[in-house]
Protein backbone atom coordinates (compact mmCIF):
# COMPACT_ATOMS: atom_id res chain seq x y z
CA UNK A 1 0.00 0.00 0.00
CA UNK A 2 2.61 2.54 0.94
CA UNK A 3 4.54 1.32 -1.89
CA UNK A 4 2.17 2.90 -4.64
CA UNK A 5 1.96 6.01 -2.42
CA UNK A 6 5.38 6.80 -2.70
CA UNK A 7 5.49 6.27 -6.00
CA UNK A 8 2.90 8.72 -6.52
CA UNK A 9 4.88 11.11 -3.65
CA UNK A 10 7.60 10.88 -6.23
CA UNK A 11 6.20 11.97 -9.03
CA UNK A 12 4.61 15.38 -7.56
CA UNK A 13 7.68 16.32 -5.56
CA UNK A 14 9.43 18.76 -7.63
CA UNK A 15 12.77 18.60 -9.28
CA UNK A 16 14.58 19.96 -6.36
CA UNK A 17 11.89 18.51 -3.77
CA UNK A 18 12.59 16.61 -0.38
CA UNK A 19 10.09 14.10 1.65
CA UNK A 20 10.31 13.27 4.95
CA UNK A 21 8.18 10.04 6.48
CA UNK A 22 7.08 9.65 9.76
CA UNK A 23 6.98 6.00 11.73
CA UNK A 24 7.66 3.39 14.40
CA UNK A 25 10.70 1.56 15.26
CA UNK A 26 8.37 -1.84 14.17
CA UNK A 27 8.43 -0.52 10.22
CA UNK A 28 11.18 1.85 10.10
CA UNK A 29 13.78 -0.80 8.74
CA UNK A 30 11.19 -1.82 5.79
CA UNK A 31 10.15 2.04 5.25
CA UNK A 32 13.58 2.37 4.35
CA UNK A 33 14.15 -0.87 2.03
CA UNK A 34 11.27 0.68 0.02
CA UNK A 35 12.21 4.50 -0.48
CA UNK A 36 15.88 3.03 -1.34
CA UNK A 37 13.84 1.91 -4.70
CA UNK A 38 11.69 4.10 -5.08
CA UNK A 39 14.08 7.23 -4.43
CA UNK A 40 17.14 5.49 -4.57
CA UNK A 41 20.02 4.73 -2.01
CA UNK A 42 22.39 7.71 -3.23
CA UNK A 43 19.02 9.69 -2.46
CA UNK A 44 18.87 9.43 1.36
CA UNK A 45 19.63 12.43 3.48
CA UNK A 46 19.37 11.09 7.25
CA UNK A 47 17.45 8.91 9.37
CA UNK A 48 16.25 11.33 11.85
CA UNK A 49 14.99 9.92 15.51
CA UNK A 50 12.02 12.08 16.88
CA UNK A 51 11.28 12.28 20.61
CA UNK A 52 7.42 12.67 20.68
CA UNK A 53 6.37 12.20 24.24
CA UNK A 54 8.04 13.20 27.40
CA UNK A 55 6.27 11.10 29.45
CA UNK A 56 6.57 7.22 31.02
CA UNK A 57 4.41 4.96 29.69
CA UNK A 58 2.62 1.91 31.15
CA UNK A 59 4.49 -0.39 28.39
CA UNK A 60 5.01 -4.17 29.43
CA UNK A 61 8.55 -4.07 28.96
CA UNK A 62 10.42 -0.84 26.84
CA UNK A 63 8.73 2.42 27.04
CA UNK A 64 8.81 3.49 23.38
CA UNK A 65 9.03 7.57 22.99
CA UNK A 66 9.89 8.24 19.91
CA UNK A 67 9.59 7.62 16.35
CA UNK A 68 11.77 7.86 12.97
CA UNK A 69 11.73 10.38 9.87
CA UNK A 70 13.24 9.23 6.46
CA UNK A 71 14.22 12.12 4.85
CA UNK A 72 15.22 11.64 1.02
CA UNK A 73 15.85 13.59 -1.82
CA UNK A 74 14.75 13.38 -5.12
CA UNK A 75 16.90 14.77 -7.81
CA UNK A 76 19.75 16.91 -6.50
CA UNK A 77 22.17 13.75 -5.68
CA UNK A 78 21.03 11.88 -9.13
CA UNK A 79 22.47 14.83 -10.80
CA UNK A 80 25.27 15.38 -8.81
CA UNK A 81 26.07 11.99 -7.43
CA UNK A 82 27.67 12.69 -3.80
CA UNK A 83 26.66 15.57 -2.54
CA UNK A 84 24.52 14.93 0.46
CA UNK A 85 26.04 12.08 2.25
CA UNK A 86 24.90 10.66 5.53
CA UNK A 87 26.91 8.94 8.73
CA UNK A 88 26.20 8.25 12.13
CA UNK A 89 27.63 11.71 12.92
CA UNK A 90 24.65 13.13 10.66
CA UNK A 91 24.25 14.40 7.31
CA UNK A 92 27.15 16.59 5.63
CA UNK A 93 28.02 18.65 1.99
CA UNK A 94 30.53 18.16 0.00
CA UNK A 95 31.97 21.45 0.14
CA UNK A 96 34.18 21.75 -3.01
CA UNK A 97 31.42 20.58 -5.06
CA UNK A 98 28.75 22.77 -3.61
CA UNK A 99 30.97 25.70 -4.27
CA UNK A 100 31.74 24.44 -7.82
CA UNK A 101 27.90 24.25 -8.27
CA UNK A 102 27.78 28.22 -6.95
CA UNK A 103 30.72 29.12 -8.80
CA UNK A 104 29.42 27.81 -12.27
CA UNK A 105 25.42 29.51 -11.30
CA UNK A 106 24.68 32.44 -13.28
CA UNK A 107 21.60 33.49 -10.95
CA UNK A 108 22.07 35.47 -8.13
CA UNK A 109 19.80 34.60 -5.54
CA UNK A 110 19.23 37.81 -2.87
CA UNK A 111 20.80 37.53 0.22
CA UNK A 112 20.20 40.78 2.37
CA UNK A 113 16.94 42.60 3.24
CA UNK A 114 17.44 45.11 0.98
CA UNK A 115 18.26 42.79 -2.01
CA UNK A 116 15.17 40.86 -1.17
CA UNK A 117 13.31 44.36 -1.17
CA UNK A 118 15.00 45.20 -4.58
CA UNK A 119 13.92 41.89 -6.27
CA UNK A 120 10.50 42.04 -5.16
CA UNK A 121 10.29 45.89 -6.37
CA UNK A 122 11.72 44.86 -9.66
CA UNK A 123 9.77 41.98 -10.18
CA UNK A 124 6.28 44.27 -9.21
CA UNK A 125 6.95 46.94 -11.86
CA UNK A 126 8.22 44.57 -14.53
CA UNK A 127 6.06 42.00 -14.17
CA UNK A 128 2.94 44.60 -13.44
CA UNK A 129 2.84 45.20 -17.56
CA UNK A 130 0.23 45.64 -20.73
CA UNK A 131 -2.64 48.15 -22.01
CA UNK A 132 -5.11 45.38 -20.89
CA UNK A 133 -6.41 45.94 -17.50
CA UNK A 134 -8.41 42.31 -17.54
CA UNK A 135 -5.69 40.66 -17.01
CA UNK A 136 -4.34 39.69 -14.01
CA UNK A 137 -0.71 41.21 -13.83
CA UNK A 138 -0.04 40.13 -9.66
CA UNK A 139 2.64 38.39 -8.56
CA UNK A 140 2.08 35.16 -7.21
CA UNK A 141 3.44 35.29 -2.68
CA UNK A 142 3.85 31.62 -2.87
CA UNK A 143 5.92 31.49 -6.07
CA UNK A 144 7.83 34.83 -4.32
CA UNK A 145 9.06 32.67 -1.58
CA UNK A 146 10.12 29.52 -3.76
CA UNK A 147 12.44 32.15 -5.78
CA UNK A 148 13.75 33.88 -2.55
CA UNK A 149 14.46 30.52 -0.43
CA UNK A 150 12.58 32.30 2.35
CA UNK A 151 9.71 31.81 4.29
CA UNK A 152 6.38 33.34 3.79
CA UNK A 153 6.96 35.15 7.18
CA UNK A 154 10.13 36.50 6.14
CA UNK A 155 7.88 37.42 2.81
CA UNK A 156 5.80 39.78 4.72
CA UNK A 157 8.20 41.35 6.61
CA UNK A 158 9.93 42.26 3.34
CA UNK A 159 6.43 42.94 2.31
CA UNK A 160 6.10 46.21 4.58
CA UNK A 161 9.53 47.25 3.61
CA UNK A 162 8.17 47.45 0.00
CA UNK A 163 5.00 48.96 1.04
CA UNK A 164 6.75 51.96 2.48
CA UNK A 165 9.35 52.20 -0.31
CA UNK A 166 6.26 52.46 -2.86
CA UNK A 167 5.07 55.01 -0.58
CA UNK A 168 7.53 57.43 -1.37
CA UNK A 169 6.88 57.16 -4.66
CA UNK A 170 3.52 57.49 -4.50
CA UNK A 171 2.77 54.09 -5.30
CA UNK A 172 0.64 51.31 -3.98
CA UNK A 173 1.11 47.88 -2.86
CA UNK A 174 -2.24 46.01 -4.07
CA UNK A 175 -2.72 42.82 -1.57
CA UNK A 176 -5.41 40.27 -2.53
CA UNK A 177 -5.64 36.39 -1.28
CA UNK A 178 -2.37 35.01 -2.60
CA UNK A 179 -1.33 37.69 -5.16
CA UNK A 180 0.08 41.43 -4.96
CA UNK A 181 0.88 44.32 -7.49
CA UNK A 182 1.94 47.99 -7.64
CA UNK A 183 -0.46 50.38 -8.02
CA UNK A 184 0.35 54.21 -9.38
CA UNK A 185 1.49 56.21 -12.04
CA UNK A 186 3.75 54.92 -14.45
CA UNK A 187 6.23 58.66 -14.05
CA UNK A 188 6.33 57.32 -10.11
CA UNK A 189 7.33 53.91 -11.13
CA UNK A 190 10.04 55.09 -13.55
CA UNK A 191 11.29 57.46 -10.78
CA UNK A 192 11.79 54.41 -8.13
CA UNK A 193 13.45 52.26 -11.08
CA UNK A 194 16.38 55.06 -11.04
CA UNK A 195 16.26 55.23 -7.45
CA UNK A 196 16.71 51.48 -7.02
CA UNK A 197 19.25 51.39 -9.96
CA UNK A 198 21.43 53.86 -8.09
CA UNK A 199 21.05 51.99 -4.75
CA UNK A 200 21.94 48.42 -6.10
CA UNK A 201 25.55 49.88 -7.66
CA UNK A 202 28.44 50.17 -5.63
CA UNK A 203 29.12 53.25 -4.03
CA UNK A 204 25.84 54.81 -5.39
CA UNK A 205 27.36 55.11 -8.63
CA UNK A 206 25.73 53.68 -12.14
CA UNK A 207 28.00 53.24 -15.43
CA UNK A 208 27.69 52.13 -18.65
CA UNK A 209 28.77 48.47 -17.89
CA UNK A 210 26.10 48.42 -15.06
CA UNK A 211 23.52 49.48 -16.98
CA UNK A 212 23.90 47.26 -19.94
CA UNK A 213 23.90 44.15 -16.87
CA UNK A 214 20.85 45.58 -16.08
CA UNK A 215 19.05 46.23 -19.57
CA UNK A 216 20.09 43.55 -21.64
CA UNK A 217 17.85 43.91 -24.27
CA UNK A 218 18.61 47.39 -24.72
CA UNK A 219 22.20 48.98 -26.73
CA UNK A 220 23.23 50.90 -23.78
CA UNK A 221 26.15 51.87 -26.18
CA UNK A 222 24.21 52.88 -28.66
CA UNK A 223 22.32 55.33 -26.72
CA UNK A 224 25.19 56.94 -25.17
CA UNK A 225 26.82 57.23 -28.78
CA UNK A 226 23.63 59.11 -29.89
CA UNK A 227 23.11 61.91 -26.79
CA UNK A 228 26.80 62.76 -27.28
CA UNK A 229 26.60 62.96 -30.84
CA UNK A 230 23.48 65.02 -30.33
CA UNK A 231 25.11 67.15 -27.68
CA UNK A 232 28.11 67.48 -29.85
CA UNK A 233 26.02 69.05 -33.09
CA UNK A 234 24.25 71.39 -31.06
CA UNK A 235 27.43 72.37 -28.93
CA UNK A 236 26.21 70.97 -25.86
CA UNK A 237 28.43 70.42 -22.73
CA UNK A 238 27.47 67.47 -20.34
CA UNK A 239 29.63 66.16 -17.19
CA UNK A 240 29.93 62.85 -16.99
CA UNK A 241 27.39 62.12 -13.94
CA UNK A 242 24.41 63.83 -16.15
CA UNK A 243 25.25 62.15 -19.17
CA UNK A 244 24.87 58.71 -16.93
CA UNK A 245 21.80 60.32 -15.46
CA UNK A 246 20.40 60.94 -18.76
CA UNK A 247 21.21 57.71 -20.28
CA UNK A 248 19.37 56.01 -17.44
CA UNK A 249 16.06 57.80 -17.50
CA UNK A 250 16.26 57.46 -21.73
CA UNK A 251 16.74 53.82 -20.82
CA UNK A 252 13.95 53.19 -18.50
CA UNK A 253 11.64 55.10 -21.00
CA UNK A 254 12.83 52.75 -23.54
CA UNK A 255 12.32 49.28 -21.74
CA UNK A 256 8.82 50.36 -20.09
CA UNK A 257 7.49 51.48 -23.73
CA UNK A 258 8.35 48.36 -24.67
CA UNK A 259 6.24 46.40 -22.72
CA UNK A 260 3.61 48.78 -23.26
CA UNK A 261 3.78 50.77 -20.10
CA UNK A 262 3.33 54.36 -21.26
CA UNK A 263 2.79 57.78 -18.97
CA UNK A 264 -0.81 58.83 -19.70
CA UNK A 265 -0.37 61.71 -17.49
CA UNK A 266 -1.24 64.78 -19.20
CA UNK A 267 1.00 67.86 -19.08
CA UNK A 268 0.05 71.71 -19.35
CA UNK A 269 2.74 73.75 -21.00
Amino acid sequence: MIYSRLLVARSLLAEDGVIFISIGDDENANLIKICDEVFGEHNFIADICHKHRASVSNDRIISENHNHIAFYAKEINEEYPNLLTSSNEGYSVNVDQALSLFNTSNEHIPQTSQERVFYIINKLIHHNTGKDEKINHSLDLYELCDELYISMSTLKVELNKVKRKLKKYDLELETKSDSIKCIGLEKNKRKLLSSILYKESNVNFVNIDSLQKAFTNIDIHYIRSTVLEIFDKYHYFVNDYSLINLILHITIAVDRIRNNNINTTKVRI
